[in-house]
């Protein structure tokens, strides 16, 4: 079936459940992949980016720690044969805390952010909002 105000271009098919849980796992597996990866950095260039950054050294270092531990235990919900809902819906409450979160340190001045730290905080902010903009759309197909 075609779409009548597009009709070169055909309907898709509605979304079925084992699709929407693929799409969830999916956007949980690319949270966790990315949340790991800016806590691996966070650790290993917390010295160095420091200055560059405006955030302490320290605060960059338990960052690194608090989002490896982010990263495993979204990796925990996401292997589970049974993909726990509750759960994910807790994962993108978190995950809008955490743009809420972002969206303070820039604000508020907890750190004397550099042009750099601030362009970091709204970007990874904006890398959150789309991650749980679509584990929201997935968890309500």
């Amino acid at each position: 079936m075609t779409d009548t105000a597009y009709p070169h271009v055909p309907r898709s098919a509605p979304a079925t459940g084992a699709d929407a849980e693929r799409s969830l796992r999916l956007w949980l597996n690319v949270d966790a992949i990315a949340s790991g990866a800016l806590g691996l950095l966070s650790i290993a260039g917390c010295t160095v980016l420091d200055g560059p950054l405006g955030i302490p050294t320290a605060a960059l270092a338990s960052l690194g720690v608090v989002l490896l531990v982010w990263a495993a235990a979204l990796r925990r919900v996401v292997t589970r044969p049974v993909l726990n809902r509750p759960a994910a819906w807790v994962i993108v409450a978190i995950n809008a805390l955490w743009v809420l979160d972002s969206i303070a340190v820039v604000f508020l001045g907890w750190f004397a952010l550099t042009s750099l730290g601030v362009t970091m905080v709204v970007l990874q902010a904006g890398a959150v909002v789309v991650l749980l903009t679509m584990q929201g759309r997935a968890l309500r197909a």
